[in-house]
């Protein structure tokens, strides 16, 4: 089989001219540096002169966005060939990217049955999976550079998962780790887990180690510990490290122990990736998988239904499949997350952060595979519903917003009023309800004023454009609200009554 394109389909080496990219952002335009680390498997490749068949893959590098709709990454990747020899060598690409309402981002003009990243609603991490014949089967995780950190961002017990694979010359194994680090906030570090191992004839081993370590933490988040690298977000909610060792690759990802767990962390739209490798006797084996699936989680009967699709590739063949899905779950108090699929035993653990934004789910049951997956809570930007009315020009006002998605504890979400009549008074407001439309003023009010919450005066400026910063707090009794908002423009250009509206928005605050 041909080699496939991994982590964010690395294009060539940067060329020395700049290239021009059309503008691509889509919905939602991103602009920061990101630290990511990547596993993969694919077989069919050569490596460094090898004949070998089975390839494993570990990547760590940085990825930046820009406003203008494009990107840069630059990397190393850890290959371990069949036969254990490894080759470990620098690449670089550019391109172009689209982000959709929910934070799916589509990389170089792919579609979004395509391998691509999820965000979190806060931007400040993402997964991506391989979910198609091209990408082959690879798990990813990118966390937001910062600044200004130390080891003090580390503090206490975290949940880990750990996928890794292992090439030594004797055949690919396959390792799972379920457990705990705790961080002492000063550069010590106890880890205590369950490890499934799966060697290449499907013999599985499970053990409860324990080590302790040092780690380092860079002021831009990237994190040391003992050989492994990778990086930990500004607020140390989420971190990750790349194992690139000899003939050893693996992605580790931990997120906080929680304090006031329970299933409603788990509650509303999620999307999932997965990679997964089974082994055994079998001349077709070993086989990888990556999963790219939505969820959508229902806190009142802790289940959950599932929609995706599968990527697979065996030493002869590779399968594009859709997956479909039911189960259960619960959460314990400290994030400990416990899923049935199809609602039966045995459960799949994981652990889901205190914010309720990002779970690991590593599979320590003994089946003969191992796998992990990445789940990140799907975001919602605001949407628009109704009509307005016209002022000047036969222009209509629109009332839009900025500072990312309007997700609990967002500092820097702001409604936003442009194609206004310039220097002209302007009149916000929003409601816990929408109006069916009530007629007012020669237009549409598209609220409920029996349900209105807040209402601003604003002045739009020589552009014809207003900002009305609206912080969001992080009052978990706000999940799930969803706000109804309309603007009012004094414009004598608008009729007898001299007002122009825009439509209605609709703002859905959640976790």
């Amino acid at each position: 089989m041909t080699r496939r394109a991994r982590f964010f389909v690395l294009v060539g080496v940067l060329p020395a001219v700049p290239l021009a990219f059309p503008t691509a952002q889509g919905a939602l335009a991103l602009d920061g540096n990101y630290g990511f680390g990547s596993l993969s498997a694919r077989h069919g490749s050569n490596c460094g002169g090898s004949s070998s068949f089975t390839v494993v893959t570990s990547e760590r590098g940085s990825l930046t966005f820009f406003p203008d709709g494009t990107y840069s990454v630059s990397a190393t990747e850890h290959n371990v060939c069949e036969t254990g020899a490894s080759l470990t060598a620098a690449d670089a690409g550019f391109g172009t990217y689209a982000a959709d309402g929910e934070g799916r981002v589509t990389l170089d003009g792919g579609t979004p049955d395509e391998a691509h990243l999820v965000l979190r609603p806060d931007l400040d991490a993402a997964f991506a999976s391989g979910d198609s014949a091209e990408q082959g089967p690879l798990l990813s995780i990118a966390i937001r550079l910062s600044s200004g950190l130390d080891a003090a961002v580390l503090n206490g017990a975290y949940h880990f998962g750990r996928l890794g694979f292992t090439n030594d010359g004797t055949g690919t194994r396959g390792d799972v780790w379920n457990g705990t680090m705790t961080f002492d906030g000063a550069g010590a570090v106890d880890v205590d887990f369950l490890s499934k191992s799966v060697a290449a004839d499907g013999t599985t081993t499970v053990q409860n180690p324990a080590f302790s370590g040092g780690y380092s933490v860079a002021p831009n988040g990237l994190l040391a510990l003992g050989g492994m690298k990778g990086t930990v977000s500004s607020d140390g909610g989420v971190f990750f490290l790349v194992d690139a060792s000899g003939q050893d690759v693996a992605l580790f990802v931990g997120v906080p122990v929680a304090t006031a767990g329970g299933d409603d962390l788990f509650g509303g739209a999620w999307s999932r990736g997965t990679l997964a490798a089974r082994f055994g006797a079998e001349v077709d084996l070993p086989e990888f998988c990556s999963e790219l699936a939505e969820l959508d989680v229902t806190t009142l009967t802790s289940s959950f239904t599932l929609t995706g699709v599968e990527v697979c590739e065996s030493p002869s063949e590779g399968v594009v499949a859709p997956t479909v899905g039911l189960g259960t779950f619960s959460v314990s108090a400290d994030g400990a997350l416990s899923i049935f699929n199809a609602g039966l035993p045995p459960a799949v653990g994981g652990a889901i952060d205190p914010t309720g934004t990002l779970a690991v789910v590593p599979d320590v049951v003994v089946n003969g595979s191992v796998s992990m997956a990445l789940v990140v809570r799907t975001g919602a930007l605001p949407t628009p519903y109704g009509t307005g009315k016209p002022g000047t020009g036969g222009v209509e006002p629109i009332l839009g917003s900025s500072g990312g998605f309007p997700y609990l504890g967002n500092p820097d979400f702001a409604f936003e009023i442009t194609q206004a009549l310039p220097d002209a008074p302007a009149f916000l407001a929003a409601s816990l309800l929408p109006s069916p439309g009530l007629t007012l003023l020669g237009g549409t009010i598209w609220i409920d004023p029996a349900t209105q919450v807040f209402a601003k005066a604003l002045l739009t400026s020589g552009a014809g454009e207003a900002t009305s910063p609206t912080p969001i707090p992080s009052d978990p009794a706000l999940n799930d609200l969803d706000l109804y908002a309309q603007a009012l423009v004094v414009d004598p250009g608008a009729g007898a009554a001299g007002v122009a509206m825009t439509a209605g928005l609709t703002v859905p605050i959640r976790r």
